[in-house]
């Protein structure tokens, strides 16, 4: 019954579209899914593809057992997609991945910065590329002599003239 149902509905839209109820259906039935199917991107196409072999390994590999599984998370796996679109999920990985590129990017680009900083500092600290300057040199006071006396006169200090004598 729902078959012929089907059937008569489509056969409205093909023979009457200009009709109120033709134009109708066709605001209620077609355009809703065109609408959606619009917003189809290759990742969607991707996400199916992928899910469409696994599920078929698995029921290959696991034959009657496999096709159980599969029914068993059929529910859930609808009520997943239809929560979270997959087109999000290949979107954030995608952010992710970018975010990741251009962060060791950075380091990188940083790290050459560092590098040519450093080459650049001792080119121009080379010998040769310019005036040389000589050191300077600070005096040293120069020590009084000692004197070959074995036996020094007491200073007015007290004993410290015996002890650095």
């Amino acid at each position: 019954m729902l078959l012929c149902l089907m059937l008569g509905l489509l056969a409205i839209l093909i023979a009457f579209p200009e009709t109120p109820i033709g134009q109708a259906l066709h605001r209620v039935l077609v355009e809703p899914l065109a609408r959606r199917l619009s917003r189809v991107r290759p990742g969607h196409l991707v996400f199916a593809a992928v899910l469409i072999t696994f599920v078929a390994a698995l029921i290959l590999l696991f034959e009657w057992e496999g096709v159980r599984l599969v029914g068993m998370a059929a529910p859930e796996v609808v009520t997943w997609l239809g929560m979270f679109d997959a087109a999000a999920v290949l979107d954030l990985a995608a952010v992710a991945i970018a975010m990741a590129a251009t962060t060791r990017f950075r380091a990188v680009r940083d790290r050459i910065l560092a590098i040519a900083g450093q080459v650049l500092a001792t080119v121009r600290r080379a010998p040769g590329g310019g005036r040389q300057r000589s050191r300077r040199t600070r005096p040293t006071a120069a020590r009084p002599p000692r004197s070959d006396d074995p036996d020094p006169a007491p200073s007015l200090a007290g004993w410290a003239g015996y002890a650095f004598g």
